[in-house]
């Protein structure tokens, strides 16, 4: 992973890395990315709300048991290759 992602890329990260451990998930996947990004008070939260896609419209399509996610669900969970495919993306399209 890049060593100088932002702040923000960070804490979704960190945040997509709990819900999949709270989840006993094997790795961290799109969608704990997702939530996480829509979770979080940012502009891409902004955007995903703009286009439809808000909190009350995510946990209605994602199970119940896994909304509840605790601060001590920070076990060390790896990014899955597409996880990894869709940040380096990501990173190529933010430098140009």
């Amino acid at each position: 992973m890049r060593d100088n992602l932002t702040e923000g890329v960070q804490r979704i990260l960190e945040r997509a890395t709990a819900l999949a451990a709270a989840e006993s998930a094997r790795s961290v996947e799109p969608i704990h990315l997702l939530r996480a990004l829509i979770e979080d008070e940012s502009r891409g939260s902004e955007i995903l709300l703009q286009s439809g896609l808000g909190w009350e419209q995510f946990s209605e399509r994602w199970p119940s048991q896994c909304l509840e996610v605790t601060e001590s669900s920070r076990a060390r969970v790896r990014l899955s290759e597409c996880c990894d495919q869709i940040l380096e993306e990501a990173w190529q399209l933010a430098a140009q």
